[in-house]
């Protein structure tokens, strides 16, 4: 009885070792040889190169942070904001346009916080560099000089109208 189980043991551990004996002939080896003749044969092919000249760097970014874009206006500016100049036109609310006596048209806007400022041509107002270009009869014409995403200057153009009193 103890050969046949002797027997049956070294069946199995020679069916282990030919397995793997046949794993290492069939795969391992083909696949070693196939390694060595591509790395020989791309050594003998001329090979690609690039020439950068005259090519964005592709891993500069286009958009430059924000942090850097404000940095970039804090430095340009050398007088500290307007109180008008530290809200958006959008939030400012026109009241009132009077004329002076020599013509000259003065317009009333208010904040959010309720209180009224005097605004003349000229006069810087908004979060964007914007300036007063026009007081008509019943509106005023702001110019903002915008940046886009992709930092280019343009010019926006904003009508603030005054409120009949029917609207309010």
């Amino acid at each position: 009885m103890k050969k046949g189980k002797k027997q049956k043991s070294n069946n199995s551990a020679f069916r282990r070792y030919v397995g793997a004996l046949a794993i290492i002939c069939f795969i391992i080896v083909p696949a070693l040889s196939c390694y060595g003749q591509d790395t020989a044969s791309a050594e003998s092919e001329p090979g690609f190169s690039y020439d950068p000249t005259g090519k964005i760097d592709p891993f500069k970014p286009f958009i430059k942070p924000k942090k850097e874009q404000a940095a970039v206006k804090e430095r340009t500016r050398t007088t500290p904001l307007t109180p008008l100049e530290k809200y958006a036109v959008a939030d400012l609310k026109l009241v009132g346009i009077a004329v002076m006596g020599d013509g000259e048209k003065i317009a009333m806007v208010e904040d959010t916080e309720g209180k009224f400022y005097p605004v003349v041509a000229g006069m810087p107002i908004g979060l964007n560099e914007g300036r007063v270009s026009q007081i008509a009869d019943n509106q005023v014409i702001i110019v903002e000089e915008m940046t886009d995403i992709a930092g280019k200057r343009t010019t926006k153009q904003t009508i603030m109208k005054l409120k009949e009193k029917s609207e309010e």
